[in-house]
C-alpha cells in the first residue's frame, strides 16, 4: 500500500470507554498502524488526503452529508456495522440504509448481522463479515484519578466479599443493565434465580455483578436467598475483577437484536480464564466445546462436581481465540479489506 495515502477511521464517537469504539476501531487501528498501515481517526482538516474512510456504527445526518461529500471527492467509503440498527426508528433506518448505498464496501461484524444487511438492502451486493477482536489489556485514563480510586475501593470490597463467602464457587455477570433493544441486559439473569437459588441449598455459590446501575440492580436482586455482590464497570479493574470468578454466566434473550451479536462476552470470559454458562447465538457456536450452550442445569452441576472443569474450558477457548480472534488476526482481515 503506498504511504502517499491516508486512511481515516470515523467511529460513532471518540470514547475509548464505550466498547464498540475501543473494539471496532481503536484496538485494530493501533494495530495497523504498528505494521506501517497509514491509518489514523478522522480529521477534517487532512480530508484531502484521504483515499478510504471507514464509517464505523456512524450514520447521523452529519456522518451522512459527510459520506457524500467524500465520494463526490473519489474517495472510497466502508461502512462497519455491529450491531442490528435496522430495528431502529424509521428516521435512523433511512439514514442507515442511504450510508450503506454510499458505501463502496460493507462490514458487518458478525455472519448473522450480515445476512441481515444482505435481506435487508436485497441489492446483491456482499458484505465482508470482520468480527470483534478480544481484548487483551483494558486500563483507564491516568488523569481519572477519582476514577481510579473509586475502582480500587469497590475491588478491595468486592475482595472482603469473596472472603467471606470463601469456599463458594465463584459466579459473575457483567455487561450494561439494559442494550438499546426490548428487554434486554441484566434483566436477562432474573430466570436464573430459581436454578441458582436451588443448587445453593447443596453447593455454596457467590455472584458478582459487574454493570452500569446500582439502581437496576437493587430491582433485579432484590431479595434473593444467594450472596450477591455489585460492583460498576471500570476499565481500571474490570479485568482484575472478572480473574477473580470461576464460571461466567451469559443468559440471552435471543430476539431479533441479541440473535446477531458477536461472541465478544464468551471470548473475553474465556480469555479470562473463567468458564461459561450462556444461552447460544449463532456466533457463539464457535466455542461450543469450551462452554456449555443451553445446558444451565447440566453445565453449572459440571462446573461445581469438577473444579478444573473451568480452567480447562478457558484453555479450550484460548485456543480458539489465538486461532480466531486476536487484534492480530483482526486486524490482519482489516489489512486485507484495505489492500485489495
Amino acid at each position: 500500500m503506498s504511504h502517499r495515502y491516508r486512511i481515516a477511521w470515523k467511529p460513532q464517537n471518540y470514547e475509548a470507554r464505550v466498547a464498540s469504539v475501543r473494539i471496532r476501531c481503536l484496538n485494530p487501528m493501533r494495530e495497523l498502524r504498528a505494521r506501517g498501515v497509514p491509518i489514523e481517526l478522522y480529521r477534517e482538516r487532512r480530508e484531502a488526503s484521504y483515499r478510504s474512510v471507514i464509517f464505523s456504527k456512524a450514520y447521523n445526518p452529519r456522518d451522512v452529508g459527510l459520506a457524500r461529500r467524500l465520494k463526490a471527492q473519489g474517495v472510497e467509503i466502508i461502512f462497519d456495522l455491529c450491531d442490528n440498527h435496522f430495528l431502529h426508528s424509521d428516521e435512523r433506518v433511512e439514514r442507515l440504509r442511504e450510508m450503506l448505498t454510499l458505501a463502496d464496501r460493507r462490514v458487518a461484524s458478525s455472519h448473522a448481522l450480515a445476512e441481515v444487511v444482505r435481506r435487508e438492502m436485497d441489492d446483491g451486493r456482499p458484505v465482508t463479515v470482520i468480527e470483534d477482536a478480544v481484548e487483551e489489556q483494558l486500563s483507564g485514563h491516568l488523569l481519572d484519578v477519582p476514577g481510579r480510586v473509586r475502582a480500587r475501593l469497590q475491588l478491595r470490597a468486592l475482595d472482603r466479599f469473596l472472603l467471606r463467602n470463601s469456599g463458594a464457587t465463584r459466579l459473575v455477570w457483567f455487561g450494561n443493565h439494559k442494550a438499546s433493544y426490548r428487554d434486554s441486559g441484566l434483566a436477562h439473569m432474573s430466570r436464573l434465580r430459581g436454578l441458582l437459588e436451588s443448587v445453593r441449598t447443596t453447593y455454596p455459590l457467590s455472584l458478582t455483578v459487574i454493570s452500569n446501575s446500582r439502581e437496576a440492580f437493587g430491582e433485579v436482586f432484590r431479595d434473593w436467598k444467594l450472596p450477591v455482590f455489585y460492583m460498576d464497570w471500570s476499565a481500571h479493574t474490570f479485568f482484575r475483577a472478572m480473574r477473580r470468578h470461576q464460571v461466567a454466566l451469559i443468559p440471552i434473550d435471543v430476539n431479533p437484536f441479541t440473535a446477531v451479536k458477536t461472541n465478544n462476552r464468551i471470548a473475553l470470559s474465556l480469555s479470562l480464564g473463567l468458564g461459561v454458562l450462556a444461552d447460544s447465538i449463532d456466533s457463539y457456536r464457535v466455542f461450543s466445546e469450551c462452554a456449555f450452550l443451553d445446558r444451565w442445569e447440566e453445565g453449572l452441576s459440571a462446573y461445581l462436581d469438577d473444579p478444573e472443569l473451568a480452567a480447562r474450558h478457558a484453555r479450550c477457548g484460548q485456543e480458539v481465540i489465538a486461532e480466531r480472534f486476536t487484534v492480530d488476526v483482526i486486524a490482519e482481515r482489516w489489512r486485507q479489506l484495505l489492500e485489495s
